[in-house]
């Protein structure tokens, strides 16, 4: 007798998560397609190189619809003429929804598929200041990194980053607190480090 409604109350359920699911994953395609391109870090960043001297980092973040890239330049002086090394992480990305933590931001997983170093200056002590002094590093080539990187700065691991992706009404695109263990757990606030639009 009581069937037919408890039948059609069930397939009320289904068909609003089925709705509710299709709204999270639109959403998930809207901030994929906002994020897509190349985004640039304000300015040069001022970092102590090995034995006290200075470098200038410039930071990149390159999407696609399925990849993201973090790229880092050093530079040996702060117009940004003599190129150190270029480091690139690359692997694939997957946004997952609107996050409870921070409003406005997404929860995004993110993998490192491939860790290249590419050296500009034959430093061989630099490079072994920075735990790739195993690494079989050329002038001017891409290296894997992955099999040899022998401690920090640039870890390599195959954990899943769980990470935040926010885009301000300025147009400004930052991550989840970076200080976090993101192989452990995801951040609940924003990094302070931010990312501009390149100009096309």
């Amino acid at each position: 007798m009581h069937m037919p409604f408890i039948r059609t109350r069930a397939l009320s359920v289904v068909a609003a998560a089925a709705i509710c699911l299709g709204a999270i994953t639109a959403r998930a395609d809207d901030i994929a397609t906002r994020i897509a391109g190349t985004w640039v870090g304000p300015g040069l960043d001022r970092v102590s190189a090995p034995g006290g001297a200075q470098a200038y980092m410039r930071r990149t973040v390159i999407f696609t619809a399925t990849e993201e890239t973090l790229r880092l330049e050093a530079f040996g002086d702060e117009a940004a003429t003599v190129r150190l090394f270029v480091y690139e992480s690359t692997g694939p990305y997957r946004v997952l929804g609107p996050s409870s933590a921070v409003a406005g931001a997404y929860e995004v997983n993110l993998r490192n598929d491939r860790s290249l170093f590419t050296i500009h200056v034959p430093e061989a002590g630099l490079w072994r200041a920075l735990n790739l002094g195993a690494c079989p590093l050329e002038l001017g080539k891409a290296v894997e990194i992955a099999g040899c990187v022998a401690g920090p700065p640039f870890n390599t691991s195959a954990c899943t980053d769980l990470d935040l992706i926010h885009v301000d009404p300025a147009g400004a695109l930052r991550f989840g607190d970076q200080s976090v263990d993101r192989c452990v757990t995801r951040p609940t606030t924003l990094d302070r480090a931010h990312y501009v639009r390149a100009a096309p």
